[in-house]
Protein backbone atom coordinates (compact mmCIF):
# COMPACT_ATOMS: atom_id res chain seq x y z
CA UNK A 1 0.00 0.00 0.00
CA UNK A 2 1.10 3.22 -1.04
CA UNK A 3 -0.37 6.53 0.28
CA UNK A 4 0.10 10.27 0.81
CA UNK A 5 1.46 11.29 4.66
CA UNK A 6 0.31 14.65 4.99
CA UNK A 7 -3.10 14.34 2.62
CA UNK A 8 -4.61 17.68 2.51
CA UNK A 9 -8.72 17.18 1.64
CA UNK A 10 -9.74 18.31 -1.34
CA UNK A 11 -12.07 21.02 -1.93
CA UNK A 12 -12.74 19.50 -5.27
CA UNK A 13 -16.41 18.03 -6.15
CA UNK A 14 -17.51 15.72 -8.01
CA UNK A 15 -19.43 18.45 -10.24
CA UNK A 16 -16.56 18.80 -12.36
CA UNK A 17 -17.35 15.18 -13.24
CA UNK A 18 -17.65 16.12 -17.37
CA UNK A 19 -19.03 13.13 -19.09
CA UNK A 20 -22.95 12.33 -19.45
CA UNK A 21 -24.84 9.89 -17.22
CA UNK A 22 -24.57 7.00 -19.64
CA UNK A 23 -21.29 7.69 -19.71
CA UNK A 24 -21.27 6.96 -16.09
CA UNK A 25 -23.50 4.44 -15.64
CA UNK A 26 -21.52 2.35 -18.52
CA UNK A 27 -18.20 3.19 -16.68
CA UNK A 28 -19.60 1.31 -13.38
CA UNK A 29 -21.10 -1.23 -14.41
CA UNK A 30 -17.54 -1.80 -15.69
CA UNK A 31 -16.56 -1.63 -12.25
CA UNK A 32 -18.65 -4.68 -11.57
CA UNK A 33 -17.45 -6.41 -13.85
CA UNK A 34 -13.99 -5.73 -12.78
CA UNK A 35 -14.97 -6.64 -9.15
CA UNK A 36 -16.45 -10.41 -10.57
CA UNK A 37 -13.45 -11.00 -12.63
CA UNK A 38 -11.33 -9.71 -9.70
CA UNK A 39 -12.83 -12.42 -7.49
CA UNK A 40 -12.26 -15.09 -9.44
CA UNK A 41 -8.46 -14.37 -10.16
CA UNK A 42 -8.09 -13.99 -6.72
CA UNK A 43 -9.88 -17.29 -6.24
CA UNK A 44 -7.35 -18.43 -9.03
CA UNK A 45 -4.34 -16.78 -7.49
CA UNK A 46 -3.84 -15.49 -11.32
CA UNK A 47 -1.75 -12.39 -10.12
CA UNK A 48 -1.49 -11.49 -13.57
CA UNK A 49 -5.35 -10.98 -14.41
CA UNK A 50 -5.38 -9.28 -11.17
CA UNK A 51 -2.68 -6.70 -11.98
CA UNK A 52 -4.54 -5.67 -15.11
CA UNK A 53 -7.99 -5.47 -12.98
CA UNK A 54 -6.23 -2.91 -10.84
CA UNK A 55 -4.85 -1.01 -13.58
CA UNK A 56 -7.98 -1.31 -15.61
CA UNK A 57 -10.22 -0.10 -12.74
CA UNK A 58 -7.75 2.80 -12.46
CA UNK A 59 -7.89 3.54 -15.67
CA UNK A 60 -12.05 3.80 -15.71
CA UNK A 61 -11.85 6.04 -12.95
CA UNK A 62 -9.54 8.28 -14.54
CA UNK A 63 -11.89 8.54 -17.39
CA UNK A 64 -15.00 8.73 -15.34
CA UNK A 65 -13.91 11.46 -13.09
CA UNK A 66 -11.05 13.11 -15.07
CA UNK A 67 -7.70 14.40 -13.45
CA UNK A 68 -9.22 17.42 -12.29
CA UNK A 69 -10.86 15.56 -9.56
CA UNK A 70 -8.29 13.04 -8.72
CA UNK A 71 -5.78 15.19 -8.19
CA UNK A 72 -2.38 15.81 -9.20
CA UNK A 73 -1.01 13.84 -6.02
CA UNK A 74 -2.96 10.75 -6.57
CA UNK A 75 -2.48 10.31 -10.23
CA UNK A 76 1.41 11.06 -9.54
CA UNK A 77 1.26 8.38 -7.23
CA UNK A 78 -0.06 5.97 -9.94
CA UNK A 79 2.30 6.82 -12.50
CA UNK A 80 5.27 6.37 -10.26
CA UNK A 81 3.70 2.60 -9.11
CA UNK A 82 3.42 1.89 -12.45
CA UNK A 83 7.43 3.33 -12.93
CA UNK A 84 7.93 0.61 -10.45
CA UNK A 85 6.86 -2.09 -11.74
CA UNK A 86 3.08 -2.15 -10.17
CA UNK A 87 -0.47 -2.52 -11.16
CA UNK A 88 -2.07 0.29 -9.19
CA UNK A 89 -5.62 1.39 -8.09
CA UNK A 90 -7.20 3.06 -5.09
CA UNK A 91 -8.05 1.76 -1.72
CA UNK A 92 -10.88 4.26 -1.70
CA UNK A 93 -11.53 7.76 -3.09
CA UNK A 94 -7.68 8.63 -3.14
CA UNK A 95 -4.98 9.39 -0.97
CA UNK A 96 -3.68 6.06 -0.49
CA UNK A 97 -3.30 2.96 -3.11
CA UNK A 98 -2.93 -0.38 -3.25
CA UNK A 99 -0.54 -1.97 -5.91
CA UNK A 100 0.68 -5.40 -7.15
CA UNK A 101 4.20 -6.19 -8.90
CA UNK A 102 3.59 -7.20 -11.89
CA UNK A 103 5.21 -10.40 -12.91
CA UNK A 104 8.18 -10.26 -15.99
CA UNK A 105 6.40 -11.60 -18.69
CA UNK A 106 9.45 -13.36 -20.28
CA UNK A 107 9.98 -15.30 -17.05
CA UNK A 108 6.51 -15.89 -16.42
CA UNK A 109 5.76 -17.47 -20.28
CA UNK A 110 9.07 -19.84 -19.68
CA UNK A 111 7.65 -20.63 -16.57
CA UNK A 112 3.99 -21.48 -17.52
CA UNK A 113 5.39 -23.82 -20.17
CA UNK A 114 7.57 -25.87 -17.92
CA UNK A 115 4.15 -25.72 -15.54
CA UNK A 116 0.97 -27.62 -15.27
CA UNK A 117 -1.78 -24.71 -15.26
CA UNK A 118 -1.77 -21.98 -12.59
CA UNK A 119 -1.27 -24.56 -9.68
CA UNK A 120 2.23 -23.58 -8.69
CA UNK A 121 2.59 -20.48 -9.72
CA UNK A 122 3.23 -17.89 -7.66
CA UNK A 123 3.24 -13.86 -7.51
CA UNK A 124 6.59 -12.51 -7.79
CA UNK A 125 8.37 -10.61 -4.76
CA UNK A 126 10.87 -7.96 -4.16
CA UNK A 127 14.26 -9.00 -3.29
CA UNK A 128 15.20 -6.87 0.03
CA UNK A 129 17.26 -4.88 -2.39
CA UNK A 130 14.38 -3.84 -4.70
CA UNK A 131 11.89 -2.67 -2.15
CA UNK A 132 14.47 -0.28 -0.22
CA UNK A 133 14.89 0.86 -3.51
CA UNK A 134 11.26 1.19 -4.11
CA UNK A 135 10.82 2.75 -0.65
CA UNK A 136 12.99 5.31 -1.53
CA UNK A 137 11.71 6.50 -4.67
CA UNK A 138 8.47 6.75 -2.84
CA UNK A 139 9.45 8.17 0.34
CA UNK A 140 11.35 10.95 -2.28
CA UNK A 141 8.44 12.04 -3.44
CA UNK A 142 6.27 12.37 -0.66
CA UNK A 143 4.54 9.19 0.11
CA UNK A 144 4.71 5.86 2.51
CA UNK A 145 5.34 2.52 0.71
CA UNK A 146 4.07 -0.35 3.18
CA UNK A 147 3.98 -3.90 2.23
CA UNK A 148 1.05 -5.79 3.78
CA UNK A 149 -0.20 -9.32 3.42
CA UNK A 150 -3.50 -10.46 2.47
CA UNK A 151 -4.03 -13.75 2.31
CA UNK A 152 -2.08 -16.37 4.24
CA UNK A 153 -2.34 -20.14 2.25
CA UNK A 154 -0.51 -23.48 3.14
CA UNK A 155 2.34 -23.01 0.78
CA UNK A 156 3.38 -19.68 1.59
CA UNK A 157 1.73 -15.89 1.70
CA UNK A 158 0.88 -13.44 -0.81
CA UNK A 159 1.94 -10.03 -0.37
CA UNK A 160 0.49 -7.00 -2.09
CA UNK A 161 2.23 -3.34 -1.73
Amino acid sequence: MIYVYFFKKTKKKHKFILNSETFIIEGIKEFIKFADQGKVAIENQDFDKLAELLDNSFNQRRKIYTDQVLGKENIKMVNLARDCGFSAAFTGSGGAIVCLLKNNKEQDNKRRKVENGNKDYHQRELNEEEEEEVKKRFENEGFIFEKIRIKENDVEPTFIW
